[in-house]
């Protein structure tokens, strides 16, 4: 279990090779599994993985059905938004090497709203796990996986979720990030070749942030 950090790390340097393209190397029901243990670390605001799969696939597999049978009722979704929130901004969980669908789940559940929620830690959680998106198509497949159990949408149905939260300082900071993405995006194009492998993962300390 110590090694699931650096597993995280790889397959993520491996998405990123790949341009967030599906991996043939990984059977499907293992990435499904890593993604999840991922999403568990959040939820349950820890910074290593090691012991959280020390139950195996079944506890890991009922700790997932349950979550997303919780955020089936309305009722408790803004607490649950709230506490996911309060982990995300605590800054003591491992935010790195996420999978789109890591962060789709988290971005989703952060998008809930209610009448009497002012919402201002869940818009604040939601910049910084845009911060750590590195180029545009990582962030569409992100913003597809923005759903609950890990299923798809369009991704103009998960912009509509952001911009729908996100306002003030947010959605200025949110739509500076879209046009530094696009300029990244750009420069890319004209070298007219894909990036070195490694490159783009040694530059990602503080985010989008390094990028001019």
């Amino acid at each position: 279990y110590e090694n699931i950090g650096s597993l995280l790390m790889h397959v993520y340097q491996q998405l990123m090779r790949e341009d967030f393209d599906k991996l043939l190397f990984v059977q499907e029901m293992a990435f499904r599994q890593l993604y999840r243990l991922h999403i568990k670390g959040i939820w349950e605001g820890v910074k290593t993985l090691e012991k959280l799969y020390s139950g195996g696939e079944k506890a890991l597999r009922e700790w997932w059905f349950n979550l997303t049978a919780s955020l089936e009722k309305n009722f408790q979704r803004k607490i649950m938004a709230e506490q996911l929130a309060s982990h995300i901004n605590n800054g003591h969980i491992y935010l790195d090497h996420m999978a789109p669908e890591t962060r789709g789940h988290l971005l989703r559940v952060l998008c809930h709203t209610s009448v009497l929620s002012m919402e201002e830690a869940q818009e604040e959680a939601i910049i910084r796990l845009l911060d750590t998106i590195f180029t545009q198509r990582e962030f569409r497949e992100t913003l597809e996986h923005m759903t609950y159990d890990g299923s798809k949408i369009t991704e103009l149905e998960g912009r509509r979720l952001l911009e729908r939260i996100l306002d003030g300082l947010e959605a200025r900071q949110y739509h500076r990030k879209l046009r530094q993405w696009e300029k990244r995006l750009a420069h890319l194009d004209a070298l007219n070749a894909p990036a070195p492998y490694g490159q783009a993962i040694a530059g990602r300390t503080n985010g989008l942030r390094n990028i001019a």
